[in-house]
Order: structure tokens, then sequence, then C-alpha cells
């Protein structure tokens, strides 16, 4: 979300499955369960959701540090 909002439709299942996924994770990670994780695997092997979920983790947790840390982008 550092770069600007997602955008509102996606050609790509995929994508949009894994943008909106990543919403969620981000602002209600209690809500993901068995079912979501059922859709993921609609899309998605075991080793693609393993690697989205340290993606955002990781996205997630770096934004945080910079936050924490007071630092601002570079313009």
């Amino acid at each position: 979300m550092s770069k600007g909002a997602p955008k509102d439709i996606y050609q790509d299942a995929r994508e949009s499955l894994a943008v909106n996924f990543a919403l969620l994770v981000a602002e209600n990670p209690q809500e993901v369960d068995d079912e979501i994780i059922t859709v993921l695997k609609e899309e998605f092997s075991d080793e693609e959701i393993s690697e989205l979920c340290a993606f955002i983790c990781f996205m997630i947790a770096s934004q945080l540090f910079g936050k924490i840390l007071g630092l601002k982008a570079q313009a």
C-alpha cells in the first residue's frame, strides 16, 4: 500500500485473489480461516501459498519497522 491503493479490477484471477488475500491479512488477519485457504488452493499450489504468506508478512513487518523508526520515503 505504500506504493498506492490496489487497482479496482484485475484481469488475472490469481493476481486478484492474491491482492485480496493480502488486504484481508493486513486488515483482518483473524478472518483468515480454512475456507479462505481452500479458495487459495483452487488457484495456487501449497508452495505458492506459503510464499505468498511469507511475502505478505515480510511487507507488513517492513512497513511496521519503518513506521516505528519514523522512516520517510525518499522523494
